[in-house]
């Protein structure tokens, strides 16, 4: 099932941004739709791609992020600087107790250390509190913190007002505004997976009950990867496909037939409990850590007394071995895989820890996006909780993330919307099934 606005199959649609430069406007410059200046702390301009970060610094570039996915509070962000061919880590003073770091460094000398503004938990909270004081919440889209500026990214609906704009200028931080979006929409084998179940593969959920209740469907998803906590199998998938608190969909059934119209029900697993996802409030509190996690789930498969495997379907025919998993890092190149559009790659992940909100008001925290040029999308319906990965050689994949949604990007192509697996971690702890 793909993220689904207000309308049924719906998609996240970006109207035209504001002209088709690189830069549209910058503080002190009038832009359209208004008649005074843009504050000085204020940059307009149009979406551009994140380059690919080049092969030789991706190991480099992810475990950058993963210190400071681990680590919040002692870190503002990591990014590859083109200019001195280097991944930055901008590190507060805090960063000197993690003890990882030194590791990391060690084994990647082309990580720099730089001194931070403020940590990424402070800013994120000061730039919310920021947002919600000035009645923003509802134009902003999606925002993340920018450690290249020590401030802030954000997609922006429509374009921002003299009004607005005065607001900004009161950010907490450099505010870069994508303007002209728009909230609005339209828009074996994998199908019969059997135990050990593995990654990719297609399944539907459904209410608690007997075969006649197993019938909506339009509820189709994709498994992400094999997850075991304990001695407890489960199958990592997206949250909106379990939806948190409610048991309108609370059991995870594999069935086949041709085009997707099924002929035969077996009882896989049961929802159990663990998602981050919530019927009227989107991301919700989740794990001993009491953080805010992305779009994700936990199908428990030890309950009807199945396995989860250690492998991806990227086809309908052809399986990749999972053996490692890494944290989302900007311009780190990526593939995803669903059942309904199987394997595509090309993709750039352009920001991460994205504040990320859909047309129907449900929020995902902690999100990750990745762009893909020449795409008017990125996902189908039933590619929803699919892996998200880099490909390792001929038969083997990096693990990255899980499928969240997806929108368009004007003049551009398209942006997955999705979460990296290391949220699912530390939500419940365990971790994937690896090769």
């Amino acid at each position: 099932m793909l993220r689904v606005p207000r309308a049924p199959l719906g998609l996240l649609i970006m109207t035209s941004l504001v002209g088709t430069a690189t830069a549209v406007a910058f503080g002190g410059t009038a832009v359209a739709g208004t008649s005074g200046p843009i504050p000085a702390n204020v940059k307009v301009v149009s979406y551009t791609a994140t380059p690919e970060t080049p092969a030789g610094f991706v190991t480099a570039a992810a475990q950058a992020a993963a210190l400071v996915e681990d680590n919040p509070s002692a870190y503002e962000g990591s990014y590859y600087d083109p200019d001195t061919k280097t991944v930055v880590l901008e590190a507060t003073t805090a960063a000197r107790a993690v003890p990882s770091q030194a590791i990391v460094l060690k084994a990647n000398p082309v990580i720099a250390v730089r001194t931070a503004h403020w940590s990424r938990a402070d800013a994120e909270s000061r730039f919310a509190d920021f947002l919600v004081a000035h009645q923003l919440t509802d134009r902003v889209m999606s925002w993340w913190v920018d450690p290249k500026t020590d401030g802030f990214q954000l997609f922006f609906i429509g374009q921002p007002s003299d009004a607005d704009l005065a607001s900004f200028s009161q950010a907490p931080g450099v505010v870069t505004l994508v303007a002209g979006m728009t909230d609005g929409g339209t828009t074996t084998d994998a199908m019969n997976d059997a135990s050990p179940v593995a990654g990719g593969s297609r399944y539907y959920a459904a209410r608690t009950g007997p075969v006649p209740f197993v019938a909506t469907w339009d509820h189709r998803c994709t498994a992400g990867y094999g997850y075991k906590i304990g001695s407890t199998n489960y199958i990592l998938t997206a949250g909106h496909c379990f939806w948190r608190g409610i048991t309108l969909w609370d059991e995870y059934w594999r069935a086949t037939g041709p085009n997707n119209d099924p002929t035969f029900q077996a009882h896989m697993g049961d929802f159990g409990g663990k998602s981050t996802w919530d019927q009227d409030n989107g991301t919700v509190n989740a794990g001993d850590d009491n953080a805010l996690h992305g779009d994700l789930s936990l199908a428990n498969l030890t309950s009807e007394d199945k396995s989860a495997g250690d492998s991806i379907w990227v086809s309908n025919t052809d399986k990749r071995f999972v053996t490692a998993r890494e944290a989302p890092a900007q311009g780190n190149p990526v593939c995803r895989s669903g059942t309904t559009s199987w394997e595509l790659c090309g993709f750039t992940i352009n920001a991460t820890n994205v504040n990320h909100t859909y047309s129907d008001g449900t929020t995902i925290k902690n999100g990750d996006f990745a762009q893909l040029q020449a795409h008017d999308t990125c996902v189908e319906p039933g590619d929803s909780g699919g892996p998200v990965y880099r490909r390792v050689g001929d038969s083997n994949a990096t693990a990255v993330g899980v499928i969240s949604g997806t929108f368009p990007i004007p003049h551009f192509g398209c942006n997955l919307v999705f979460t990296g697996v290391e949220e699912a971690i530390q939500a419940w702890g365990g971790g994937l099934n690896l090769h």
